[in-house]
């Protein structure tokens, strides 16, 4: 991830505490799925070396929606939203947990996760049901 680009040294202290905690996460995906399920987020190659599951590309999306739609043409069966972004740590591509409000009214929520400021930092989302409709 990228906390070295950072200068300041509270904030890079800051940014490699929340992506360990992002890293824990890896290993509770892994208690609440299957084998052979398939996790959507943004760092799939973390998906599957950390959470040991089968890992697929979530691309930025402005809304719950277009995750929905992305989730079901990649197959996936759960989609992990944070507020880290593996490959833009400044956030350029918008707040990576921003769809996580809409999603919840699609999708089961498996599990959330506060940061210490007792904000939501990460979640789990059951998608499976959303691959099953179809938008015409």
């Amino acid at each position: 991830m990228e906390f070295y680009r950072i200068p300041f040294l509270p904030e890079a202290k800051s940014q490699a505490a929340r992506q360990l905690r992002a890293f824990a996460d890896m290993d509770r995906i892994r208690a609440s799925t299957r084998e052979n399920d398939s996790v959507m987020w943004y760092g799939p190659a973390y998906v599957a070396l950390l959470a040991q599951r089968r890992g697929v590309a979530l691309d930025p999306v402005a809304d719950a929606a277009g995750l929905a739609a992305q989730a079901r043409a990649r197959g996936a069966d759960y989609v992990y939203l944070s507020t880290i972004h593996p490959r833009d740590s400044a956030h350029r591509l918008g707040d990576p947990l921003a769809p996580a409000r809409e999603l919840a009214k699609m999708a089961p929520l498996v599990w959330q996760r506060p940061g210490p400021d007792g904000r939501l930092e990460a979640a789990l989302f059951d998608v499976r049901t959303l691959r099953a409709e179809r938008r015409p």
